[in-house]
């Protein structure tokens, strides 16, 4: 029987019960679980054969939330104006009457640029390729006037508006002006002499059927 690593504040202990459960139930689940209330941490907890406290793993669109840290840290230094339009600070973005969408609207997920024709290689997406092949696309719908999740373009659009506004990447203003002073343990772009603390998210191909494990790939 697997047991888990860290602590439960009293009041959370159906937090751990139900994490111990899962390890119980499945001799490879693998994960932690961090809770904070009131800005006090009330769980965390480590479990599995692959994951231990210090284990590094992707986090998806969590890495949205960090990365509008910065943006906002622009808007605070006046380096960046939600109410003035993305086209002010990127000309090429106003192709095809993109050319008065607000950058608030933009962070907004309103750019109608939820992908592109062909869409995007995995070793373009960190380019100035991406963000040309953005600047020159034509919506899908009147920017500014709709919402519409942009899952992967957001991260273009906000790493071309810190270039732009900044003269300098995202993630190197993350790491800078937050990771380093903050020793924060959360990472846009994992060091290399990082990798071994790295292990992939596992998930099932489909619910339910146990016997199909994947790796997923997250940016």
């Amino acid at each position: 029987m697997q047991t888990s690593h860290g602590f439960a504040a009293p009041g959370f202990d159906n937090v751990l019960e139900l994490f111990e459960s899962f390890l119980v139930e499945d001799s490879g689940y693998s994960a932690q679980v961090a809770a904070y209330h009131h800005g006090t941490r009330v769980v965390d907890l480590t479990g599995g054969p692959d994951m231990s406290p210090d284990t590094l793993t992707g986090a998806y669109s969590c890495s949205k939330g960090v990365a509008a840290m910065v943006v906002a840290l622009l808007v605070q230094d006046g380096l960046l104006n939600l109410d003035g339009t993305v086209a002010s600070y990127w000309p090429e973005f106003g192709a095809h009457g993109k050319d008065r969408l607000l950058v608030r609207e933009a962070l907004s997920h309103q750019a109608g640029l939820l992908g592109l024709e062909g869409g995007f290689g995995l070793d373009e997406f960190t380019t100035p390729a991406a963000a040309e092949r953005l600047a020159a696309a034509k919506p899908t719908w009147q920017p500014g006037r709709q919402f519409g999740y942009h899952a992967l373009t957001i991260g273009i659009l906000m790493e071309e508006l810190c270039r732009r506004a900044a003269g300098e990447s995202l993630q190197s203003l993350y790491e800078r002006r937050i990771r380093k002073p903050e020793n924060v343990d959360f990472f846009l772009g994992l060091p290399a002499d990082l990798e071994p603390r790295y292990r992939d998210v596992l998930y099932q191909d489909r619910p339910g059927n146990p016997g199909s494990i994947h790796s997923a790939w997250t940016a």
